[in-house]
Order: structure tokens, then sequence, then C-alpha cells
């Protein structure tokens, strides 16, 4: 499982040719099986996003949006980057894919929050979330992380996810959710649950 893993990050890393086939296999796959189920528990995401406040609403991110994610990606200080690539036609491009489920947390008219749920074959999903920074400590990582776990194992998927040994808060963030350490890298842990 190591090799493998270490393989597709490096592909990934590259931009590699052979992981955009990857992807592209990826996302004909969960188009033909699961994308209408999964729009289908996405339509009610603003209901179900339960953050401290309510003055945070959510919404699932389409191409219309894709500035806004620009925007909210400029923003960040993070040490952390999302694992996509984060130039404008990227991003649109990533908003129109199937087995990508982008979600943001607004306040008004600004993205606060930014949660990506990934698909993969076969029946795995990858859920992320950033917070700029004056929003962080209010609960919306959190909040965001767990709707995210909640839609993938409600589907009967198995939540992978990969977090750096220095990164604190992801660390708990993943194992109050009942997220375990499958493999360690030098730099990596990989979580299942």
């Amino acid at each position: 499982m190591k090799t493998i893993y270490n393989t597709l990050v490096k592909l990934n890393n590259e931009n590699s040719r052979a992981f955009d086939i990857i992807m592209l296999i990826n996302e004909l796959y969960f188009a033909l099986f699961f994308y209408r189920l999964y729009k289908r528990k996405m339509a009610c995401f603003s209901e179900r996003l339960n953050i401290k406040g309510s003055q945070y609403r959510g919404i699932r991110l389409d191409a219309s949006l894709a500035q806004q994610l620009y925007d909210f990606i400029a923003c960040l200080h993070e040490k952390y980057m999302p694992p996509h690539r984060t130039d404008q036609k990227s991003i649109k491009r990533l908003l129109k894919k199937r087995a990508c489920f982008a979600l943001g947390v607004f306040d008004g008219q600004r993205m606060v929050g930014y949660g990506l749920i990934r698909f993969f074959f076969p029946k795995r999903a990858v859920p992320t979330t950033w917070v700029i920074d004056e929003y962080k400590g209010k609960g919306i990582g959190g909040a965001l992380l767990t709707l995210e776990i909640d839609l993938i194992r409600e589907s009967g998927f198995t939540v992978f996810t990969t977090v750096a040994k220095d990164n604190i808060v992801a660390l708990n963030n993943n194992k109050k959710r009942g997220l375990r350490v499958v493999l360690e890298t030098d730099s990596f842990y990989v979580f299942r649950g």
C-alpha cells in the first residue's frame, strides 16, 4: 500500500499525464455509478451544515463560483494548500468534475471555509477542509469535516485522508471523528475510517 500511495503522490506532484489519465478513469467510474446518489445528498448540504452561530450558510460550489473559490484560496496563508492546481482555469475545471464535490461556507457574500470531497475507485473518498485565518476557532472546519465524513459514510464509501505529521489541528480533527492511522510515511499519516 505504501508503494502505491507514494507513486500516486509523486505522479500528482509532478502534474503527470499518467495521473491525469488515472483521474479521468476515476471520474468516469464515479459518474456512471454514484453521481446521482451524491447529487441528491448534496442538495441538502446547507441545511445539514451545523456551525455555531446562524450567520453562516453552506453552498455546493459549481463553475459559476470559481472566482470566489480562487479569491478564497488566494487568502489562505496555509502551509498545507488544496490538493489541486489553484489557477483560475484549473479551479473552474475542478468544479465541473463529477468525482469532486466542492463545498463553500459563506458569511454573507464572503467565502470563509472550503471543503472538497474527492471520490476514488473503488468506493473511497477523501474529505479536506480549509478556513481563512480570521474565522478559525469558530467551528467551521470541524462542522464541514463532520458533514463531509457523514456524507461519505452514508453512501457506503470508505474515508481516506492524508495529514502532515506536523499539522496538529488536522490530526486531532481526524481522530475526533473516528478515523485511524493506517499508514505512516516520512512526513504524512494516512487515515481511514
